[in-house]
């Protein structure tokens, strides 16, 4: 199967004015998303790392084909976050 890999790592959104000093306390280091790579791999699947939720969506958009999904975002910048 292929399975996506969704996920918010330091880098994945510029800072802007007024984010808290812990704005990005909750995404991942890019060790994190490998070691999910590398899980998946072991049960015998096929990982795809997307990236973000918008990510996610501009390559669905594209026709990328997913068996399932891990989602591990967080979300950056809106009310909505999480």
């Amino acid at each position: 199967m292929r399975i996506g890999l969704i996920y918010d790592t330091f880098d994945a959104y510029p800072w802007t004015e007024g984010d808290p000093p812990d704005a990005d306390a909750e995404y991942e280091p890019e060790e994190t998303v490998e070691t999910l790579a590398e899980t998946v791999r072991h049960m015998g699947h096929t990982p795809v790392r997307v990236g973000t939720a918008f990510d996610l969506r501009e390559q669905l958009d594209q026709g990328l084909d997913l068996d399932a999904a891990i989602n591990i975002t967080e979300g950056a910048h809106s009310r909505n976050r999480e």
